[in-house]
């Protein structure tokens, strides 16, 4: 609005910013991964299908409900486990 001529004053100089802390959430290390996954092991039907969910999670990023509403139609096997998602709303 001040480039078109439409305010004379920049309004943007009296905002005082809220300052906030260090969001950032640190990675967890290849350590951390392994002892993870160990935790999780793969003695049983459950425990294998929560550490492959945890591998899915940790390899492509993705979220929880995104790794537990893939279908089959949605996982590529020939193209090295690719998945395309459909939107979720």
């Amino acid at each position: 609005m001040l480039k078109h001529g439409h305010i004379s004053i920049n309004y943007n100089h009296f905002i005082k910013l809220v300052k906030t802390t260090d969001d950032r959430i640190n990675p967890l290390s290849r350590t951390e991964v392994k002892d993870l996954l160990n935790a999780i092991g793969d003695e049983t039907y459950a425990r294998f299908r929560d550490y492959i969910i945890s591998i899915l999670i940790l390899d492509c990023g993705i979220r929880t409900t995104e790794a537990l509403t893939l279908t089959h139609y949605e996982v590529h096997f020939n193209s090295c486990f690719s998945f395309q998602f459909t939107t979720i709303n």
